[in-house]
Order: structure tokens, then C-alpha cells, then sequence
């Protein structure tokens, strides 16, 4: 479950958040998604290295 979480957050935030600086909306914004992604990207590693997969 914490996996299928991880992917779930991870995708949404890095395509948005890379996506946003090209619109009207503050780079702030794109910034707090791009660091979300990081995080989610970090504990979906995590998440592989204790299972083992």
C-alpha cells in the first residue's frame, strides 16, 4: 500500500510541478510540488530498499 501511495504522489507532483512554471501561476508553487516530489521519490526508495524488490 505505502508503495502504490508513494507512486501516486510522486507522479502527479513531479508532471505538475514541471509543468507549472510555464503558466501564470507563482514558481512557488511549482517549487513546494517539485520538493513534495523529492520527498515522495526518497521514501518510494526507501519504501524498495526494505522490501527488497
Amino acid at each position: 500500500m505505502r508503495l502504490f501511495l508513494d507512486v501516486f504522489v510522486l507522479v502527479p507532483c513531479a508532471v505538475s510541478g514541471a509543468l507549472l512554471p510555464f503558466t501564470a501561476v507563482p514558481v512557488l508553487y511549482a517549487v513546494v510540488l517539485l520538493a513534495v516530489a523529492l520527498l515522495a521519490a526518497v521514501d518510494l526508495a526507501a519504501t524498495l530498499r526494505r522490501t527488497g524488490r
